[in-house]
């Protein structure tokens, strides 16, 4: 399990998510969805007013991964010491 904090730039030990039913129910088929995907897909789940995602995505430890290399390097060297924190998220927010 890897989790990014992309606002900070920093992996993470945990985190907490409330989510309300409907969301719960989009959750569950969106996981159904990565399960049944293809390896390193990824979905995106939002609030209805698009103001909070949660992204989502597959990976292998054993197999080769294909996502962006910034990606592969979170995966293969997730470091919550903080010595190694890539810069995987380079859009600008509003």
């Amino acid at each position: 399990m890897r989790i990014y904090d992309d606002h900070n730039e920093q992996s993470l030990p945990s985190v907490m998510i409330f989510l309300t039913k409907k969301e719960l129910r989009e959750l569950r088929g969106y996981v159904d969805s990565l399960l049944e995907g293809p390896l390193c897909d990824h979905v995106h789940l939002t609030d209805d007013e698009y103001r909070r995602e949660i992204t989502l995505a597959s990976y292998s430890e054993t197999e080769k991964n294909t996502f962006a290399e910034q990606f592969n390097e979170l995966v293969q060297n997730d470091d919550l010491d903080g010595k190694y924190m890539p810069q995987i998220f380079t859009w600008s927010r509003k």
